[in-house]
């Protein structure tokens, strides 16, 4: 039986004037304010003014250019704005979303801990001098929340932002930094904390929503106005240090008592805050609570749509593959597997593996669902691992519809790995922890701000959660249903994956030895403590039943002629004593 790990997570406060988050993300590892510091070659304090996407020079992947207006520099050259590269983005009916990416707003403001840029581009339409990419990834910009006068990434948060993170950053980089717009920020604090007055929210229903499936939020109260303003939420991205703004489309009404508001895909759980067009603001005083959150396409209008999977592979959903070098790796294999299958058995989301390596190895838009480790320094410092998915959308009347066009996911090859199934230690990362949250964002599912969830945006140093719980269920449940039911640009629906695989590793592994792994002429089962195995099937990925064979008998060990097996991934299903215990081989 599996057991389920529960985490213990601290909120460490150190009252020295600013917060360290104790906890290291679900796909990413905490690089230092000094690394940051001492690697970039720009560090700027700035302001999100615009932003536009295209593709690389290679067709591979989709980028977000994002203009800089220029507040103060803190490294490097005095430039009055500069151009940041971010993974991701829409061109035309073609979308990316990379998991860990920076994903910045318009009016975004905040300090960014820059290098140069390495993408080429077709077309460069600015100085390509004035391009660069944000160290260590989402980690590399430090945003504000002027109204609680912080600044954070998804690891840390100063509280005071001219007094104490100046002072951080000064302290490092050992000189003033050069103004080069005014801006104050104690100025701007106070021009935004305006009194409220009459302006209150009395009420929010429901209590509980999920975010990014265009649910409707009712928000009673008094003051708002009758122009627009911003609904804001915690932003599940970094645990809800910083606000994320609803888009001005997904405001589907405002009045002077009411506001109803689709809940954005990286709204995450806690307060709520309400901004009139006046710039008067107004908090909840009870959290909203949000179990699960869904990705989102949003196009270049601004307007945010689902995303589901479909009928990809003629078979009734997606295939993917290991490139050799993930491949050969035993260990990973199985730990992949395992949280592969725990997406299928619980959702039904239809995937498989192919049973034949792949010579792909980069991250592309290139028809290959690859699952690899990252080569050299591919990967931004910082990230344990990532996903990319690939949308395609069409016109459906005056709406969009986007699905899954492919999925690929690269892992930190450098990192020290616990593949399981025993726990990993205070120094290591658990491989499988990490593998079933990037597994989750491919199956559409955004962060949430909720320690016993999959999704949960951070886990502890040296702990796993490898159960999906019930809102990490509920929410790819969401997904595979409309994926099953609702047909999108004249393309086949995605059918339900059958489970039938029962899997004891936990109780069962030290009991049982396959050797050699990867195999070339024999797969050998050492039965370690005399277990009565009644047969071993070996299957392909499919599913498919290559050799069967019954043992009346308790032996040490058990043999599989292999030497005529095609190389790639099978399955041997073990029958002991009733249970079955499915392990995965390697074919050389």
């Amino acid at each position: 039986m599996k057991n389920i790990y529960l985490k213990n997570l601290q909120l460490v406060l150190c009252f020295v004037g600013f917060f360290n988050l104790a906890w290291g993300q679900s796909d990413l590892f905490e690089v230092p304010l000094r690394e940051q510091i001492n690697t970039s070659t720009q560090i700027v304090e700035g302001k999100v003014i615009s932003k536009r996407s295209m593709w690389d020079s290679e067709h591979h992947n989709i980028y977000t250019v994002n203009t800089i207006e220029i507040y103060k520099v803190f490294k490097g050259s005095p430039l009055s704005t500069l151009e940041i590269i971010t993974e991701g983005g829409v061109v035309d009916m073609k979308a990316q979303i990379t998991t860990s990416s920076l994903d910045l707003a318009i009016d975004d403001i905040g300090v960014f801990m820059l290098y140069d840029n390495n993408i080429n581009f077709s077309s460069q339409n600015s100085n390509p001098s004035n391009k660069f990419r944000p160290y260590s990834a989402i980690q590399g910009f430090y945003k504000y929340n002027i109204y609680e006068n912080k600044a954070s990434n998804p690891f840390k948060f100063y509280n005071g932002i001219s007094q104490v993170f100046y002072n951080e950053i000064k302290s490092l980089t050992q000189k003033n930094f050069v103004s080069v717009l005014p801006f104050d920020i104690d100025n701007q604090r106070l021009s935004e904390n305006r009194i409220a007055g009459s302006m209150a929210i009395t009420s929010f229903s429901p209590q509980s929503i999920s975010g990014g499936t265009r649910s409707v939020l009712t928000i009673d109260g008094a003051g708002f106005g009758s122009a627009t303003g911003n609904v804001s939420f915690r932003d599940a991205n970094d645990g809800g240090s910083s606000l994320y703004n609803a888009l001005p489309s997904q405001i589907i009404s405002w009045t002077d008592t009411q506001i109803q508001v689709q809940v954005p895909s990286r709204a995450g759980t806690g307060t709520i805050r309400v901004s009139n067009s006046i710039g008067v603001n107004v908090t909840s005083t009870s959290a909203l609570t949000i179990p699960y959150s869904e990705i989102n396409v949003i196009s270049s209008s601004n307007v945010a749509y689902p995303t589901q999977h479909i009928n990809d592979n003629g078979s009734g959903g997606y295939t993917w593959a290991m490139y050799l070098t993930f491949a050969v790796n035993a260990a990973a294999t199985q730990s992949f597997t395992r949280a592969f299958d725990s997406w299928r058995c619980e959702t039904g989301v239809n995937w498989e593996i192919d049973s034949n390596f792949t010579t792909v190895n980069t991250i592309a838009a290139d028809g290959t669902n690859v699952i690899r480790f990252d080569v050299g320094t591919e990967l931004p410092n910082g990230v344990l691992g990532r996903n990319t998915s690939y949308f395609n959308g069409c016109s459906n009347g005056s709406d969009l519809e986007w699905y899954v066009s492919e999925l690929d996911i690269v892992f930190d090859s450098s990192a020290n790995w616990q593949y399981g199934p025993s726990n990993p230690n205070a120094a290591q990362i658990d491989f499988e922890t990490v593998a079933v949250h990037e597994l989750g964002h491919g199956h559409q599912l955004a962060h949430v701000i909720n320690t016993n969830a999959i999704m949960h945006y951070a886990i502890g140093n040296g702990v796993n959660n490898r159960i999906l719980a019930a809102n990490d269920i509920a929410g790819g449940n969401d997904v595979q249903s409309r994926s099953t039911t609702n047909a999108v640009c004249g393309l086949g629906l995605m059918t339900n994956h059958s489970c039938s695989l029962g899997i004891d590793e936990n109780e069962l592994a030290s009991s049982l030895l396959i050797y050699p792994n990867p195999a070339k002429n024999q797969i050998n089962i050492k039965n370690n403590y005399q277990l009565l195995i009644q047969d071993i099937e070996l299957v392909d990925v499919t599913g498919r039943s290559i050799q069967k064979q019954k043992y009346p008998d308790t032996l040490n060990i058990y043999t599989l002629d292999s030497s005529n097996l095609s190389s790639g991934l099978y399955m041997l299903n073990i029958n002991v004593e009733g249970i079955t215990l499915t392990k995965k081989v390697v074919i050389e």
